[in-house]
């Protein structure tokens, strides 16, 4: 998960009430954040990372639905991030994760599992990986310019098994403020599969990225956004910010993922 907070306090300062010291509505977060994302992602290229808010997560069981259709993604750089099953043998996640900064390359897919059902160590299915598909324009070089173009689609070897339902798409259209819940294989829980508190969606940027106000953790990235109302993919999560004192999530909506997955 990339976190954007560092450098976006000062940027997205819009979203405080500084008279109320409290969180502002939605629709006001989102009217500052439509002004200051061009330039609070241009700062967040060099942002460092540091512990920024008390995040409240709740273990969910990764052998039901919707939560079967998610995985840890392991990889042979040793990283950590989730993955979200939309077919039996494809997966989205976020480019970021497939990315060996060391190196400076991307993995190879015969270097990338997916594990669904995975609890403490023990898992209902191993998916290998035997393509990948990103954006041609994504450029990790970029930083945080490349977040609309963050995503990857996952061919698997075989099927995922019944069991593990695929999550459809959510429409195009959305109410205002819609309930919507985060999970994914957090940093700090790594061994088990968990899901932030209920938050909503408050609307998109002019780069086409959903916001939230979703407490998202690292290994989020590449994790879903449920629809609350119907069990369906809003979005997957990319980035953590702040504005003010409230938590902003970042996410691929489910119209970009819908066109990715079209997309020869």
């Amino acid at each position: 998960m990339i976190d954007f907070r560092n450098r976006c306090r000062i940027s997205l300062r819009t979203g405080w009430d500084d008279r109320r010291r409290r969180p502002r509505s939605g629709k006001t977060i989102m009217r500052g954040l439509r002004l200051a994302l061009p330039f609070s992602f241009a700062l967040a290229v060099s942002a460092v990372i540091h512990p920024g808010f008390s995040i409240e997560l709740t273990t969910v069981d990764a052998s039901k639905a919707p939560w079967s259709a998610i995985g840890r993604i392991n990889n042979s750089a040793y990283g950590r991030c989730s993955a979200i099953l939309v077919g039996p043998r494809t997966a989205l996640t976020a480019a970021h994760c497939l990315y060996n900064a060391r190196s400076g390359r991307f993995l190879r897919p015969a270097s990338i599992h997916v594990l669904f059902g995975f609890d403490r160590g023990a898992y209902g299915f191993h998916a290998r990986v035997d393509s990948i598909r990103i954006p041609p324009d994504y450029d990790p070089a970029q930083g945080a310019a490349a977040a609309p173009h963050d995503w990857a689609v996952l061919g698997l070897s075989e099927a995922v098994p019944a069991p593990f339902a695929p999550l459809a798409l959510a429409g195009d259209e959305r109410d205002a403020a819609m309930p919507v819940q985060a999970a994914g294989f957090a940093q700090e829980r790594s061994e088990v599969l968990t899901a932030s508190t209920p938050c909503r969606a408050l609307g998109e940027t002019r780069q086409g990225l959903l916001v939230t106000d979703c407490q998202l953790s690292h290994g989020f990235s590449g994790g879903p956004l449920i629809e609350r109302e119907t069990g369906k993919l809003a979005g997957m999560g990319i980035a953590i910010t702040k504005a003010g004192d409230a938590a902003v999530g970042i996410a691929i909506p489910a119209s970009r993922l819908r066109r990715a997955l079209t997309e020869p």
